[in-house]
Parts: structure tokens; sequence; C-alpha cells
């Protein structure tokens, strides 16, 4: 695969963050802010036998970030 990353850091200044290496993320599934009854999108991580959610600001392309991954072979899927 590739030594790729998806790298998560907190907006709220709690001061975390957590990084998902590619070659162990098995999906990613994303969902428009209409589809769970917030203003931001989600992002649902596969990582080994974990699932992690990751929220997405309202400004952030869902469209674009779904495509970085798929352009680089991980499974990914975005409704609508």
């Amino acid at each position: 695969m590739t030594n790729a990353e998806i790298i998560v850091v907190s907006a709220s200044g709690k001061g975390w963050s957590a990084t998902f290496k590619f070659d162990a993320v098995d999906a990613v599934q994303l969902m428009r802010p209409e589809e769970w009854s917030y203003s931001s999108g989600e992002m649902l991580v596969d990582y080994g036998d974990d699932i992690f959610l990751v929220v997405v600001p309202y400004r952030v392309s869902l469209d674009t970030l779904a495509n970085v991954p798929y352009r680089l072979d991980l499974a990914v899927s975005l409704s609508g």
C-alpha cells in the first residue's frame, strides 16, 4: 500500500490527536450532516477491531475528503 496516514487533530482546544495508518484502515465511511442530524459531517474509520467517529467541520467538502483515500486505494463510501 502506502505510508499514508489519516491524522486527526482536536479543534476544541483540548490538545489531542490521533493517527491512523492506511495499512491498518479497513474502510472509511463518510456521512453528510443531514444524515445524522448535526451541522457537521462525520467520518467513521474502521481501524482493525475498532471504529472511530471523527466529526468533519461543515466547511470541509465531503466529496473532496472522500477522493483522497479513494485515490490511495482505500475503501471509502460517501452517501448521497
